[in-house]
């Protein structure tokens, strides 16, 4: 007899090393700026190293909910087209930021918002959703970013590097402080 012991796929993080945060790329960087997405994260994995995993997506909504499945922090960085000046820099925090936001904005048919809404009909949403975008002026086909976009990588870049240093200062206790932890029942620690 077979018995079904672990038979659903585990996550690739490791449950005790939280919180998780997560930077998403999301675009296609053989549609010009709609690769930013993915320039941004690069350019934010450089400063922060290993206090992110770092996720490149083309904004399917499953491929987001799978990047962003038993994260505490989700940073999703995108092209967006809200009629702004090109290379203008948004941030929305929290669903209805975001829905706001976002409406109409995305450079896919299908994305942040259709995640967001599967991720809680099924209840694999991220603690916490930030949503960068960088406002894009060119989208045909060919690769590398127009100038104005390119130079606004560097400042998204930075500007993420602050949210998630900002996040951890509030979200984890102090080195040195009286902060105690209460381990998960089901861990061996």
């Amino acid at each position: 007899m077979h018995l079904l012991r672990d038979a659903l796929p585990r996550s690739h993080r490791r449950p005790n090393l939280r919180p998780a945060i997560t930077l998403i790329g999301v675009g296609n960087p053989w549609r010009r700026d709609d690769g930013v997405g993915w320039a941004v994260a690069a350019a934010a994995n450089r400063r922060l190293g290993d206090a992110v995993v770092v996720i490149e997506t083309d904004g399917e909504p499953s491929r987001l909910i799978d990047a962003w499945v038993d994260t505490d922090l989700a940073v999703v960085v995108d092209a967006v087209c809200s009629g702004s000046e090109p290379g203008t820099i948004h941030v929305w925090r929290g669903e209805a930021e975001i829905a706001r936001g976002r409406r109409s904005t995305g450079s896919h048919s299908l994305g942040l918002a259709d995640a967001i809404a599967l991720g809680r009909a099924v209840q694999r949403l991220p603690r916490e959703l930030v949503v960068v975008g960088i406002e894009v002026q060119q989208t045909s086909r060919g690769d590398g970013l127009s100038s104005v976009v390119a130079e606004a990588v560097e400042h998204a870049a930075e500007l993420i590097n602050d949210i998630v240093t900002r996040w951890q200062a509030v979200d984890q206790p102090q080195a040195g402080s009286n902060a105690t932890s209460s381990a998960d029942p089901g861990s061996s620690e």
